[in-house]
């Protein structure tokens, strides 16, 4: 506490020192208040917007050695000082949103390092200070405030990639909020993104909260459901699960190097049915899930051990009561360890090539497709062979087939992710990201069934198509998102990527506005969008220093498209293009 407020007090001699000097009087007047300010906040409770605005800065600036610190419901717990503010004439609309702006301006100055692999699965310098928005009260009312719409008008103002800022949708939302969103999503910034109260609320209530907690939860990292103050997620690996596919494919063993790192289920050439052969890629499957909790367990006791938090523990709900550590103590909520898979997608749309080629019409022989794999799709056979793979019923057309295995495998994961103690208390919950880890992720995974080439980037999000499969509109694809039983998930993150050409409109906006209701009306979790044209970005990909500003959206973070390497930028650049909301 008293670091925190020394921090502070540097400022206010800092801003004293510079208006003693200041010649013009304006800048001197902004000065000493920033220097009054300073010296108030965090020491003593906020007075007025501005010093909220400060105090909060302070604050967030003691956890943001995180890139995930969240910034919680904003409009929530800010809207009584603004609201006050307001009433008394003390601030006006303008001075709010610039304050709102300069908030932007100073989250885009915190930057991270990381190692090369790291910097690929963060590519673009991502960072997920998180702002949620909207939703409901903890007594079930709508939330929205002036300072919602407010906050939307600075992240159209100010179009930075950071902070992010997510809209919490239920059915009393009102359209009105939606459509001042949409007005920011046509901008091309990816933001904000949009999550459905029903899923998230749904999941936490089976995860045994209270429903005013349940109502009242805010995005962590990403997109993930977080109470605040009672709940804190310490270890999120980004688990490959294309690689398990080629591990199962060969018995166990990987095949670049030779060693067996799973157990023995069987020669892939040997299984007579599907049904064989799945419930062995399964048992693969959970074993390296199992060695995954493992890690995370292990990764969370050297937290507990040598990474000790105490301004985020004394943050906590009851912080100061309790007098322990955030990662000595058991909260209702525990979600210290997620299980995550990246790239299941793939797995989803290589099972059903395999099911309906190999087996069912058995035009091809299980040595036939390893050898293809092997020969990564090259030379006349294997070309005409990938053909025949790619052209196998995709996820994310609304085709049965397709859906219903990814149905049974995302089910699968989250039923055996229940099943794994953590260190901290409770199990393992199932979750869906994956930041950009779809590009190391591709790299180190060979060719895939699904006529993907060894080390193309893997399918991004969690219940997005791989780029370009999805092939009838997005109505199509979040039929097919919502055939998962994504409640039982604690993220499920889906990309949409539209032409700017079909969103010039309000109607637009508002059939987009009815898509994004209809998906949480039938319990998908999250959707977000990129509205860009393809001759942008490949433009932007030639000639970088006249697209320096393009913003683009990755996962749970946007980014700028310049500051990607070129792998995750054809990524994006391959995504389907929608041309229609319908």
């Amino acid at each position: 506490h008293e670091a925190i407020i020394h921090f502070a007090g540097r400022f206010t001699d800092l801003a004293e020192s510079m208006a003693s000097r200041e010649r013009d009087t304006s800048r001197r007047r902004e000065l000493e208040r920033i220097a009054v300010t300073c010296r108030r906040v965090p020491a003593h409770p906020a007075r007025n917007f501005y010093e909220a605005m400060q105090s909060f800065w302070f604050t967030f600036l003691m956890i943001t050695p995180s890139p995930t610190a969240s910034m919680g419901r904003f409009d929530q717990y800010m809207y009584p000082f603004y609201q006050k503010d307001r009433e008394n004439g003390l601030i006006t609309e303008g001075e709010a949103l610039e304050l709102l702006q300069c908030l932007r301006i100073k989250d885009m100055q915190l930057n991270r390092t990381s190692g090369k692999l790291a910097r690929q699965k963060n590519a673009g310098m991502a960072k997920w200070h998180n702002m949620t928005i909207g939703g409901v009260t903890p007594d079930g009312a709508d939330a929205t405030n002036a300072l919602s719409y407010l906050i939307l008008e600075a992240v159209k103002a100010c179009p930075t990639p950071h902070h992010t800022v997510t809209v919490r949708v239920h059915e009393g939302t009102p359209e009105s909020l939606m459509l001042k969103a949409l007005e920011v999503v046509k901008t091309g910034i990816g933001m904000p993104a949009f999550v459905g109260d029903r899923s998230y609320i749904g999941f936490l209530l089976r995860e045994g909260v209270s429903m005013e907690d349940a109502r009242n939860y805010a995005m962590a990292g990403c997109i993930d459901a977080a109470i605040p103050g009672k709940s804190r997620i310490v270890c999120y690996g980004m688990f490959i699960t294309p690689k398990v596919l080629e591990i199962a494919m060969n018995n166990g063993v990987e095949p670049k190097t030779g060693y067996r790192l799973g157990p023995a289920t069987g020669e892939f050439e040997s299984f007579r049915s599907f049904d064989d052969f799945l419930k062995a890629f399964k048992e693969q499957l959970y074993h390296f899930l199992r060695l995954h909790a493992e890690k995370n367990n292990i990764e969370m006791e050297v937290y507990r051990d040598l990474f000790p938090d105490p301004v985020r523990s004394s943050l906590m709900h009851d912080g100061l009561k309790e007098g322990k550590a955030l990662l000595d103590r058991k909260f209702d909520f525990e979600n210290g360890a997620v299980m995550n898979p990246v790239g299941m997608v793939n797995v989803v749309d290589s099972l059903t090539a395999i099911k309906k080629l190999v087996f069912d019409e058995k035009r091809v022989s299980g040595a036939e497709l390893k050898e293809a794999l092997d020969l990564n799709w090259k030379g006349a056979g294997a070309e005409r062979m990938r053909k025949w793979f790619l052209d196998a019923p995709k996820y994310g057309n609304n085709n049965d087939e397709a859906d219903s295995l990814a149905k049974d495998l995302y089910g699968f994961w989250a039923e055996s992710s229940a099943q794994f103690d953590t260190c901290l208390g409770g199990k393992h919950k199932p979750t869906g990201v994956s930041i950009s880890a779809q590009w190391p992720g591709g790299a180190l995974t060979g060719a895939t069934p699904d006529g993907r080439f060894a080390g193309e980037c893997l399918a991004d999000g969690t219940v997005s198509a791989m780029r370009g499969m999805d092939t009838r509109g997005p109505t199509a694809l979040i039929n097919s998102a919502s055939k998962i039983e994504q409640v039982k998930y604690q993220a499920a993150l889906l990309n949409l990527k539209f032409h700017p050409s079909s969103l010039r409109t309000k109607d637009d906006l508002r059939k987009l506005s009815f898509l994004i209701r209809t998906y949480f009306a039938m319990n998908g979790k999250h959707i977000q969008f990129n509205v860009v044209d393809r001759e942008t970005l490949l433009e932007a990909q030639k000639f970088p220093e006249k697209h320096r500003e393009l913003i683009v959206r990755i996962a749970g973070y946007s980014a700028y498209f310049c500051q990607l390497g070129k792998p995750m930028q054809d990524e994006i650049i391959g995504r389907t293009e929608h041309e229609t909301a319908a």
